[in-house]
């Protein structure tokens, strides 16, 4: 038996012990030993695929198919290189507890910074409504509108809700610039920094203040959750069964990082010591990605930094393809500008763990570049006859598979089913022309356009495309013209040499195509016509009707800051248009009634209605009901509709010393 039927005859034994621990483990979620387990033959397999590769697939016929070959190599490599980190920092459970500030302490001073630019007012009022409800004693804390605009209504929405109003005369440094003038300008002990479309849930500073009693905590890192469907999730059908975009990072992976001490600063949702950012000199200056430095430094720095697990406020995703395609543009150039400008790999500082959760940071945003390389690889042959991987197709199968088959077990273990790597790849797909570009620029430094804020608030009642749309449609194209190709090759007689990477090719073409036929799907901008996000409430509500007596029990389907859906609501005299109070809570908000919503499956149609007329106070309180409800700091599972969010567990909430110390004195 030769080195190679040797190889394939241990692999496929390993897969098998695999596949069988896999399933058999499956019942034990709970446990550890089966992610530890997985995780370490997935690497045996990958090593040994590794070793198959080098030694047997290379294609040194020709310079072209040799640079062909060592591409595609590299680009395998960087992937593999990718999951074993990713295994390092997700193989063990881990959540960090809430910390209770001390009782026998006084309250830190803590400063709210805003940071905005160009977002609309109607933002700006929600989330200044939304810091109105922060329970903390008012004399504690200050409110700061810092408007990089220098737009008159940012200040007379920041005085009519009693915050402070920031404008610096000049422009420097952006976002980073803009939070440095509002520290020259302020001076709690503390700050919380919130992007414009955040929403803080009222207890979002009893959630992360315990960590400060710690003199060396740097900054404490929330999770930024989007109430609003990202636009996959908009886009795509069936998307509302997958989670958000940034969800798997932001409340999966972070959390695992901080059992390392490895958390990243993500822009918003932070809290900082004013000691230790004046030690630094500041929020870091001269990257597009001003969060990633200024974490980095804090902790070469020697400060901590901790993750905390809970859902502390919600915000709005990107609302159209476009805008994420630029968000993400920024995110791969600033982490790259980050690695180069501060020489990760140099020993100076930063932990082992925490270098390496930077430098695999940076590695995640050549996947542009990885995808296309994927991409463009069998295309080569099917078009020109370039070869980059020498193997037939019957050893491809039995070497290739073992090696991703462990990879999709590993990482659908890993994931607990909250993520996958088919949507992964749709996702990678998707952003893959445009990222590879921005990586190429930004690591030669070639300077591209100029940095731009993500537009948010955006209202469409059209479907349309943009320029990403047709760049994926032509990818798409190309992708099936090969594939049409590779078809008429393969019909007529063809060597055995030649119908080995004509298979390969073909069957990898398809795979390609179906990839990018989902992501063109994703860059098709279906109409967003609502001005307001509804999001699902299920609460039992009393309505008041003028001139009827007596109270309709209902039931609170969905609502926004505009309007409502209602269940329930029998024996409705009519007519329409009609005014009347909801009560929901034990609070009254004046509404009117204007229509009913025919639902599929639903013998009762739901009654619509609208705000009326709101008060300050009013919003204020129908923005906490929104927005400020108690919600899972984990995801939710794929494939499950999410449940009301008054059902949901109130897994925010902090045991021990708990609620006396925010209901005392004058609370905001």
């Amino acid at each position: 038996m030769g080195p190679n039927a040797l190889m394939v005859c241990a692999v496929s034994l390993t897969v098998l012990v695999l596949i069988g621990m896999g399933l058999y483990s499956w019942k034990y979620a709970q446990k550890q030993w089966p992610y530890t387990f997985m995780f370490a033959v997935s690497l045996v397999i990958s090593l040994i695929y590794v070793i198959w590769r080098i030694g047997y697939t290379l294609d040194f016929s020709t310079i072209v198919d040799a640079v062909a070959s060592v591409l595609l190599l590299l680009a395998e490599l960087l992937g593999i290189v990718q999951f074993a980190i990713f295994g390092v920092f997700m193989y063990k459970r881990y959540r960090r507890p809430i910390a209770d500030w001390p009782k026998d302490r006084p309250l830190p001073s803590v400063d709210v910074f805003i940071a905005t630019y160009n977002e609309n007012m109607q933002i700006l009022t929600r989330i200044l409504a939304a810091c109105h409800r922060i329970r903390y004693p008012a004399e504690l804390l200050t409110v700061y509108i810092c408007d990089d605009g220098g737009r008159k209504e940012a200040a007379e929405v920041a005085k009519r809700w009693g915050a402070q109003y920031l404008a610096r005369s000049t422009h420097e440094h952006a976002k980073a610039g803009n939070l440095n003038y509002a520290l020259a300008h302020s001076s709690g002990d503390l700050v919380l920094t919130l992007d414009a479309d955040m929403v803080p849930k009222p207890n979002i500073i009893q959630l992360m203040i315990g960590y400060f009693s710690d003199p060396q905590m740097g900054f404490v890192q929330a999770p930024q959750v989007f109430y609003n469907p990202d636009p996959y999730q908009h886009n795509i059908p069936w998307g509302h069964l997958r989670n958000n975009d940034q969800d798997y990072f932001m409340r999966e992976m972070l959390p695992r990082r901080d059992r390392l001490g490895a958390v990243m600063y993500i822009g918003s949702n932070a809290m900082f010591s004013r000691e230790a950012l004046a030690h630094i000199g500041g929020f870091v200056t001269g990257s597009i990605t001003e969060d990633l430095a200024t974490g980095l430094v804090l902790q070469a720095e020697k400060f901590h930094c901790v993750y905390c697990d809970a859902v502390v406020a919600t915000g709005l995703a990107p609302e159209s393809f476009t805008e994420m395609v630029n968000q993400r543009v920024r995110w791969c150039r600033g982490n790259i500008q980050v690695f180069r400008q501060h020489n990760l790999l140099s020993p100076k500082g930063l932990t082992f763990w925490q270098r390496l959760a930077y430098v695999s940071g940076t590695m995640y945003w050549y996947f542009g570049v990885q995808k296309f390389i994927f991409v463009i690889s069998p295309l080569l042959f099917l078009f020109f006859g370039v070869i980059s991987l020498h193997t037939t197709l019957s050893v491809l199968v039995l070497m290739w598979t073992p090696y991703f088959l462990s990879q999709i077990l590993t990482y659908k273990r890993f994931s607990e089913r909250k993520s996958t790597i088919w949507w992964s790849h749709v996702q990678e797909l998707a952003l893959m022309p445009f990222l590879s570009l921005a990586a190429l620029a930004e690591s030669f430094k070639v300077s591209m356009k100029r940095f731009r804020v993500t537009n948010k608030g955006i209202v469409s009642r059209e479907p349309h495309t943009s320029r990403y749309f047709w760049v994926l449609v032509g990818f798409a194209v190309v992708a099936l013209a090969g594939f049409v190709t590779g078809l008429d090759s393969w019909s007529r007689d063809t060597s055995l040499y030649m119908r080995n990477s004509l298979d390969i090719s073909l069957g990898w073409d398809a795979f390609n195509l179906a990839g990018l036929i989902f992501a063109a799907i994703g860059a098709y901008e279906r109409p967003r016509p609502r001005t307001h996000e509804r999001r699902p409430l299920n609460a039992p509500a009393k309505l008041f009707l003028k001139g009827v007596r007596g109270a309709y029990q209902v039931k609170v389907a969905d609502i926004s800051e505009r309007g409502f859906c209602l269940n329930g609501i029998t024996g409705y005299p009519g007519p329409l248009f009609r005014n009347g109070q909801l009560e929901i809570d034990n609070y009254f908000y004046p509404v009117i009634l204007w229509g009913w919503r025919r639902r599929l499956k639903k013998k009762e149609p739901g009654m619509i209605g609208h705000f009326h007329n709101l008060s300050p106070q009013d919003y204020e309180r129908l923005v906490e009901l929104i927005y400020g409800a108690p919600e899972p700091g984990e995801c939710p599972p794929l494939g499950r509709l999410r449940n009301g969010r008054r059902s949901l567990p109130e897994t925010n909430r902090i045991a021990g010393s708990g609620d006396a110390i925010w209901k005392s004195g004058d609370v905001r």
